[in-house]
């Protein structure tokens, strides 16, 4: 919770503070940030509890609000904070990466769902590396052709000993006009 403390006088004998355009503004300010707001995001899976400071009624439930889906989590009331769980299997199954409303009898606010990135951290090797474990595996033929100096990976040339592009559209041809002709004189 946040606390402001002022320890100077209001009274307009000692200053001038509450005749400032300033006074309006920290006032307006500490009312804002007084208000216990929702994280701007959590984890979908990880064990965080959101907390909801709002009287809910016990006979309307808490959803999850997506534009094409709806979930109901699992609360806890502990007096006037509702805690919400987004842990569990349940909750890693149905829910999807995005943004949701917390909604229950009118909209409590907007909370940002994400997958835990932890298995999203790249490692990186070596070709000396790769080839290590692919000779391990029994691979004998490894053969690494590198980009350099903005050239297109068109232009890499790959060791081809023929092409069939031209073999496959004659023997289609082919097959075609003995198709044509079998239609024709077979009766």
């Amino acid at each position: 919770e946040n606390v402001y403390l002022y320890t100077s006088s209001l009274n307009e004998t000692f200053g001038d503070f509450t005749q400032n355009a300033l006074f309006p503004t920290v006032l307006l300010r500490a009312g804002e940030f007084a208000k216990r707001n929702l994280p701007s995001y959590a984890l979908i899976g990880k064990e965080n509890k959101l907390t909801v400071f709002e009287d809910l009624s016990e006979d309307q439930p808490l959803k999850l609000i997506n534009n094409k889906f709806e979930f109901i989590p699992i609360t806890t009331k502990n007096g006037m904070a509702v805690n919400i769980s987004i842990s569990g299997p349940e909750a890693i199954e149905k829910l999807k990466a995005g943004n949701y409303k917390l909604f229950s009898e009118s909209n409590l606010g907007v909370i940002a769902l994400n997958y835990e990135r932890t298995e999203s951290e790249l490692e990186y090797v070596y070709d000396n590396q790769i080839v290590d474990e692919l000779k391990k595996c029994g691979v004998k033929n490894i053969n690494f052709n590198t980009i350099e100096n903005g050239q297109s990976v068109s232009v890499i040339d790959l060791e081809k000993p023929q092409e069939f592009w031209r073999i496959c559209l004659l023997l289609g041809l082919l097959f075609i006009l003995s198709e044509m002709a079998l239609l024709r004189f077979w009766k």
